[in-house]
């Protein structure tokens, strides 16, 4: 068919030619002319101003764009990344979120490092102790002092004379230097003897 294509056309083309201002050159020319722009456009058939198109990239045709309108990869690869652009300027702090729910109880810590000693206190006592000394033994009408002495350090805050019958009290009182107590018991007015002792309160002070 390609081979006798020409031939068809040269005839045609002759027939024009010499019959072309006659009735019978009209007739064949209005006939072939169809078959000859059906020809014309057979030989390039899917062409671009006479570039043709191609799926895959070859050269001297064009390629169609995809569905999604661009290039298929098979086209070209991409580029490499540009540079980074310029930081932009800083947003404005956005509304306050709601509170959180409770969190779980954390675990115990482990137990911290012994402090260093505190200063000294203000002045206290301590080491309170009660003494009292032996039996006085006091015949009537008589009269006996005694007294009791704190343990070694210590201070008396306090004193006084016991009896186991009669008599009274004459005196009682601390002694010069704090460390005891003393007192006198008299037995007077005949009423039989009687035994005496002297106590105290001792305790440590600081000052």
């Amino acid at each position: 068919m390609k081979q006798r294509l020409p031939i068809v056309l040269s005839a045609t083309a002759l027939a024009v030619a010499v019959f072309g201002t006659t009735s019978i050159g009209h007739a064949v020319g209005a006939a072939v002319s169809p078959f000859a722009k059906k020809a014309g456009f057979a030989t390039n058939a899917g062409a671009v101003n006479g570039i043709k198109a191609s799926k895959r990239p070859r050269a001297g045709e064009l390629v169609p764009l995809g569905k999604d309108g661009k290039f298929p990869a098979s086209v070209a690869v991409g580029g490499p990344a540009g540079p980074q652009g310029l930081k932009g300027d800083k947003g404005e702090q956005g509304a306050r979120g709601p509170v959180g729910p409770k969190g779980d109880a954390g675990s115990k810590g482990a137990a911290g490092l012994v402090g260093p000693q505190g200063p000294s206190g203000p002045s206290g006592i301590s080491g309170w102790q009660y003494v009292i000394s032996p039996g006085v033994p006091i015949s009537a009408g008589g009269l006996a002092t005694s007294a009791v002495n704190c343990p070694s350090g210590k201070k008396v805050l306090g004193g006084g004379v016991s009896k186991t019958l009669t008599g009274f009290v004459a005196q009682t009182a601390p002694n010069n230097d704090g460390t005891g107590w003393a007192g006198e018991l008299n037995n007077g007015g005949n009423l039989g003897p009687t035994t005496m002792f002297v106590w105290a309160i001792c305790a440590n002070v600081s000052s």
